[in-house]
């Protein structure tokens, strides 16, 4: 996953390298050292385990036409479907469909939204407060954000080239727009959640597996 993550850079050595050899440095050790938070989120922070799809993104989401409105029509792939927290789907589509600026600015609206509509469908009161979705989100994001930095390789340019050479430039510094956001929101959201900079706090969470944000 270093190797992956590390190759980022190639789209912009003189903005990415400093960001990745940060994160590195300072992070990458906590940060994939908890792994656990996936499977263990919804118990550290005291929320009831749903049908998580684990591989929610963009391309998986499949639309149809009706009444001149886009509406659901399928999510595909289920393969990595799991028991856990509804926030690592809502962080892996919010990095494959918006800009870093955007999810920065409507994350909690977004969350909000979640809860909002959770709470319509059941049609009672929900037994747990917006604020820990919200910081299930803080402290999931981050490692969400490295494991879709694989996206970004040597590989996806070689794709672009063979499949798109009209489009190269176009989208190689969309490319590289996303890869910066996602070395940016990684500090941002870390620098949010004094769990996942603390090793020793974040182990003795995830051994409990109830103590709560």
């Amino acid at each position: 996953m270093l190797a992956m993550f590390k190759a980022m850079q190639h789209l912009d050595e003189q903005t990415l390298t400093p960001l990745i050899d940060q994160i590195i440095s300072t992070h990458w050790d906590n940060l994939c050292n908890n792994s656990q938070v996936f499977e263990n989120l919804h118990r550290i922070v005291g929320l009831p385990p749903v049908l998580v799809h684990g591989d929610l993104r963009s391309t998986n989401v499949i639309w149809k036409r009706h009444n001149k409105r886009n509406t659901l029509a399928a999510i595909i792939d289920w393969q990595m479907a799991h028991s856990g927290c509804a926030v690592e789907d809502i962080a892996r589509i919010l990095i494959c469909s918006l800009s870093s600026s955007d999810r920065r600015r409507h994350w909690r609206d977004v969350v909000a939204y979640y809860y909002n509509k959770l709470e319509e469908k059941i049609g009672r009161k929900l037994p747990f407060p917006l604020n820990k979705i919200e910081r299930s989100f803080i402290l999931i994001y981050p490692i969400a954000l490295i494991t879709t930095a694989s996206s970004f390789g040597p590989g996806m340019r070689e794709e672009i080239e063979a499949n798109h050479p009209e489009r190269r430039d176009e989208l190689l510094e969309i490319m590289r727009d996303k890869a910066l956001g996602i070395a940016e929101d990684i500090i941002h959201f870390v620098s949010m959640n004094p769990y996942l900079g603390d090793q020793t706090v974040m182990a003795k969470t995830l051994i409990v597996g109830q103590k709560s944000l």
